[in-house]
Parts: structure tokens; C-alpha cells; sequence
């Protein structure tokens, strides 16, 4: 934040496209929860990141204009909270990365919403008085849905031998495991797609 801050500075009287600057920002504290410190990935992540936030907003282009109006705006409030420290101090989380290691562990471990919002409840108790971390699952996702890009379901093989993409897209069985593309109930042999 305090790059652009400067480099608002060094722009005084100048015309400048703050909402460039702003998105920019917005990618780099996205890819810097996603991979840390910087990386040799961390520039084509954010083409991708760009491109698909591209492709997402002008799909539709009578909606157009609002949309990205309504997104600049819910960037600019967000980017600054998620940059602030965990609490005053933490050199280590800032409020977005402490809230994506939480919401992967969720994810990776199939905690419940309530088991997830208990979660967040203790390590509130436990952190200093004045730290930011959200008080629920709904304050957690409300907070990250600003930087959703969606997603894409894909199929893969229950022994992950294969995605079921591309030449395999509409393919019902794994080409080197024979398993079902889709869950099978042992007991009655029905398939649920």
C-alpha cells in the first residue's frame, strides 16, 4: 500500500488511471496469498488472473460498465484490510494470507461450516486483542469473494489416473484403470452422475 501511495506522489498533477493501479495491487496481494514471497510463477499467475477477470467481465456487455464500477469499488475498500497485519506486530500473516491458510485447511481437513467458525473462535480467543481475523465462515467468505474468479468443476479418476478434459471429456470410464467416471454404489451397481 505504501508503494502506491508513492507512487501517487510522484504523479502529483498528473492524470493517472487509479483504478489500473488499484487492480494491480489487488493482483499482486492475491498471488502473494497464493504463493508467499515472490516466484518465477507469480507472473504468469497474474496473466491468467487477468485474463480470466477479462473473459469474466465482458462476457456480457450491457451489464459492462456497473460491474466494473461495483468491483473498483469493492476493491479499493478491501484491498487495504486484507494488507493490514494479523494483529499490530505480525510480520507473518496479514489478514488475506491468515484467512486463505485457514480457508485450505478447512478445505484439505472437510471441516464443517460450524467446525470452521469454532475454529475461527478460538484462534481469536487465543490471538491478541486487537487482531483482524474474521469472527465467521460468512465474514470469511464475504471477505474473499472480492478476489473469486470462479472455477471450473473437472472430473478426475478416483485412482487419479486421469482428468476427464479434453479428448477425455466425454469419455465414462478411466482409459488406464477401468474405473467409472462417476460414483457407483457397490452394494446396487447405480450410477450417480
Amino acid at each position: 500500500m505504501s508503494n502506491l501511495v508513492h507512487w501517487l506522489g510522484s504523479k502529483a498533477g498528473l492524470p493517472v488511471n487509479l483504478s489500473e493501479k488499484i487492480h494491480s495491487l489487488a493482483y499482486s496481494v492475491t498471488s502473494r496469498a497464493a504463493f508467499g514471497k515472490k516466484c518465477k510463477d507469480q507472473d504468469l499467475f497474474l496473466s491468467i488472473l487477468k485474463e480470466g477477470i477479462r473473459d469474466a467481465f465482458f462476457q456480457d456487455d450491457c451489464n459492462v460498465e456497473l460491474e466494473v464500477e461495483t468491483r473498483d469499488e469493492d476493491l479499493t475498500v478491501n484491498v487495504e484490510d486484507v494488507e493490514t497485519p494479523l494483529y499490530d506486530g505480525c510480520a507473518k500473516y496479514t489478514k488475506l494470507s491468515a484467512i486463505v491458510v485457514l480457508y485450505k485447511h478447512k478445505a484439505i481437513h472437510c471441516l464443517s461450516d460450524k467446525g470452521f467458525d469454532e475454529l475461527l473462535g478460538i484462534l481469536r480467543d487465543m490471538l491478541l486483542l486487537d487482531n483482524v481475523l474474521p469472527e465467521s465462515l460468512y465474514s470469511t467468505k464475504k471477505l474473499l469473494k472480492v478476489f473469486d474468479l470462479g472455477y471450473q468443476k473437472i472430473h478426475a479418476c478416483i485412482d487419479d489416473c486421469c482428468l476427464f478434459i479434453k479428448e477425455l471429456e466425454h469419455v465414462e470410464e478411466c482409459p488406464k484403470c477401468g474405473e467409472s467416471r462417476w460414483k457407483v454404489n457397490r452394494k446396487t451397481n447405480h450410477i450417480y452422475k
